[in-house]
């Protein structure tokens, strides 16, 4: 699920070149009841292994001295921590009934070294790595596993309009890849690059 239809359309497509059924639905994790209403259209026929919680949106400050706006930051937080927060919500019950299970949230590096360049980001990205963690604690007498995915600077969109340096910059397919690979492990944390998180 998206907000944006047309987005969500061409990942669908490279998804149905091995999957058998895709299913997509435009959803902002913003508005819990919506959100809500369509996970327990699923869960009501479907058993979920796997949510990946992958709610982002980028502010940051301006090219010059200007500190991004109230709104902006505000907005930046009530998606990336509050549809996440939403997104949990609405499945764990189900996966706590199942007793099996694993979210797997999207944070990011700038959770453990905020970004000058970025406030709210980095303080809903180091909010959800909390989240998360104390989910995991939570979660853990049900069989429901958390992983906290930490990654560094990603090619995409985000990375083009963003004014600060971008050490470490990693294509989405290499990025993706090494998600892949601790979410088959299921590991409960992945963080990439490896040398950008030990400085």
């Amino acid at each position: 699920c998206a907000r944006r239809a047309e987005m969500l359309e061409q990942v669908a497509n490279v998804c149905r070149e091995s999957a058998e059924v895709v299913e997509c639905a435009v959803v902002d994790v913003r508005c819990a009841d919506q959100l809500r209403d369509w996970i327990d259209n699923i869960v009501a026929t479907a058993h979920i292994d796997l949510v990946i919680v992958n709610s982002g949106k980028f502010g940051g400050n301006s090219a010059g001295d200007e500190l991004e706006s109230q709104a902006s930051a505000l907005d930046v937080v009530d998606t990336n921590l509050g549809g996440a927060i939403n997104t949990a919500s609405a499945i764990i019950p189900s996966m706590q009934s199942n007793r099996a299970g694993r979210i797997a949230f999207i944070s990011s590096l700038s959770a453990i070294a905020p970004q000058a360049d970025a406030p709210a980001y980095s303080a809903s990205k180091a909010g959800l790595s909390a989240y998360g963690k104390a989910l995991r604690e939570f979660l853990l007498p049900f069989g429901v596993g958390v992983t906290l995915i930490h990654p560094g600077h990603i090619d995409t969109p985000q990375t083009h309009v963003q004014n600060g340096p971008l050490p470490g910059l990693m294509s989405a397919e290499a990025s993706a890849e090494k998600i892949k690979q601790g979410l088959s492990a299921g590991r409960s944390t992945i963080s990439f690059p490896l040398w950008l998180r030990l400085l």
